[in-house]
């Protein structure tokens, strides 16, 4: 057992960019194969998040929009704004721009350079930087 730990953390850089290479992937053959619609906010969903070591000043409400569309053929699906959906600001009424594949709209995303490409960027120049740190 130790030596696979040992075995990923030599290797943990070169994980990192092969993972940040295969989320890039999957995200363009997600765009390539998906149907873009709009929803609309139809509310404001508020989280309390709590510390978990349990200090008061960690406590704090994180607001996502409830965001729902129509797809094809006219069923009702709820999108998921997802962890970056709080730093998104819509208000009620407001048309957001979705994609969803037609063969699963349940996982549908906002259509938005943020929301769609900053979890496979950061993983890319995570792994970059650790490929250039590890063999400088």
């Amino acid at each position: 057992m130790e030596t696979i730990v040992a075995y990923i953390l030599i290797f943990f850089p070169e994980i990192m960019f092969i993972i940040g290479i295969g989320v890039f992937i999957k995200r363009i053959f997600f765009f390539k194969n998906s149907i873009r619609t709009f929803g609309e906010v139809t509310g404001i969903d508020e989280r309390k998040h709590t510390a978990i070591s349990g200090n008061t000043w960690g406590n704090r409400i994180v607001y996502h929009p409830i965001i729902f569309f129509n797809d094809k053929s006219g069923k009702r699906y709820r999108c998921l704004a997802g962890m970056l959906g709080r730093f998104m600001s819509y208000n009620n009424g407001d048309k957001v721009p979705i994609i969803y594949r037609e063969s699963n709209p349940m996982k549908a995303l906002v259509n938005s350079i943020f929301i769609v490409w900053t979890l496979p960027t950061l993983l890319f120049i995570a792994g970059v930087s650790a490929i250039v740190l590890k063999y400088m």
